[in-house]
């Protein structure tokens, strides 16, 4: 029986209104079985938007692997093509909101995600348009495209009926950019993984069978590596404390490389050779957990002394990796973020260097090792940091999103 038009549901929780009647469409270039920080963000917002009676499915790519009924890996491209797809989901599913996850490197920098939103409002009816702009970066068009990039990403929020960031600086780059009649929202991600309990002795088993020396100062990193993370910059790092003598040892948790972006292997190449040119020896003191169940990738953040997130673009909120370390009470040190943000510079939750600083870097990592009441107490402060992003609020917020943005879909359609 078809149900009421979009449009209609009140906010509300599945708690305390069981027959909630929702249903969600997001669409995103990466979903687990698949690796990367918008797949994994995607499945924790499902999980907790099923808890509050809200049903969702998922349009991705076709190299997504998923067995689940509510996932349809069936774009083969992203180009525009695939807005009939999208369309036959639609009607077929009974959608009432289309939420976009948003990041151009997951949609192969292709433009027509960005122009689902308009396409989507040609036909009636027409379920609601949310979406999440996990970073601003523009999508590829042609050569020296650059003002037109922008009109593309711009409107994919003008035709959208609301706008969710992930950080308050992108939500003012927006708003201070962006002539558009369109709510916006602010509302964080999450950590990636939930903490796992750990004994002592399990930790201890743990170093053991990573090859962490008894002495060692393990330091982690944790997350995709890629040319935003870093990593060369914590390999240099490495390289100083270890000719001062400190017994440093590095843990790489997660699987190496996201799966959106191309310019990830090339990176990782990159690596391989720094490593070698550094004389760091990758068995004794670069270890890698490879891909881990979120328990076991608990567990092993757990094992770490302190954890160095040195982002070559800076540290952001948006990161779930920065979240994740912060969750887990870890001493950790990143980077000052390029664009103000107060909640991460005025906090006393963690250490911040400026972005590829290998020599400030191994100063914070140093102070850490010398200092171990410091770390505990950038880790008591750190975890109690993470409370405010859980995901049961994050999927609140969410759902409340959804239920102003149904209201909408009677307004007419934005002038281009």
């Amino acid at each position: 029986m078809r149900r009421d038009p979009p449009g209609c549901p009140a906010a509300r929780s599945g708690k305390d209104f069981p027959n909630l009647d929702m249903r969600v469409l997001f669409v995103t270039g990466e979903y687990p079985p698949n690796q990367g920080g918008i797949a994994d963000y995607t499945a924790a917002l499902r999980s907790e938007l099923r808890a509050l009676d809200v049903a969702s499915e998922v349009l991705t790519g076709s190299n997504c692997a998923s067995v689940e009924p509510t996932v349809h890996p069936v774009v083969g491209t992203w180009g525009f093509p695939f807005w009939s797809v999208a369309r036959q989901i639609i009607a077929e599913r009974e959608i009432d909101v289309v939420h976009i996850q948003f990041q151009t490197a997951a949609f192969d920098l292709k433009p027509a995600v960005n122009l689902l939103p308009w396409y989507l409002r040609r036909h009636t009816p027409r379920p609601a348009l949310v979406t999440t702009f996990h970073d601003l970066r523009t999508p590829y068009l042609f050569p020296k495209a650059g003002p037109v990039r922008r009109w593309v990403t711009h409107m994919l929020g003008r035709y959208s009926d609301a706008c969710i960031f992930t950080t308050r600086e992108d939500r003012a780059q927006w708003e201070a950019t962006v002539d558009a009649d369109v709510p916006t929202h602010r509302i964080g991600v999450g950590p990636a993984v939930p903490v796992a309990p750990i004994s002592a002795e399990r930790r201890r088993a743990l170093r053991a069978e990573c090859g962490v020396a008894e002495n060692a100062f393990l330091v982690g990193f944790f997350g995709f590596i890629n040319l935003t993370k870093g990593v060369d910059t914590l390999f240099e790092a490495v390289r100083i404390l270890r000719d001062q003598d400190i017994p440093v040892q590095v843990l790489i948790i997660g699987g190496s490389l996201g799966e959106s972006d191309p310019y990830n292997a090339v990176y990782k190449e990159h690596l391989e050779r720094l490593i070698y040119r550094l004389r760091l020896d990758t068995e004794d003191i670069l270890l890698s957990t490879g891909y881990l169940e979120t328990t076991d990738a608990s567990r092993a953040i757990q094992t770490c002394d302190a954890m160095a997130l040195p982002f070559a673009d800076g540290a952001s909120l948006r990161r779930t990796s920065l979240l994740t370390t912060m969750a887990h009470s870890l001493p950790l040190v990143s980077t000052y973020p390029k664009q103000p943000a107060p909640e991460l510079q005025e906090s006393d939750a963690l250490l911040l260097t400026p972005p590829e600083d290998a020599a400030a870097l191994s100063q914070a990592l140093r102070r850490l090792y010398d200092d171990r009441a410091l770390g505990a107490s950038l880790g008591n402060a750190a975890r109690r940091f993470a409370l405010g992003f859980s995901w049961p609020r994050i999927a609140e917020h969410n759902l409340a999103v959804y239920t102003a943005a149904c209201r909408r879909t009677e307004r007419p359609a934005p002038a281009s």
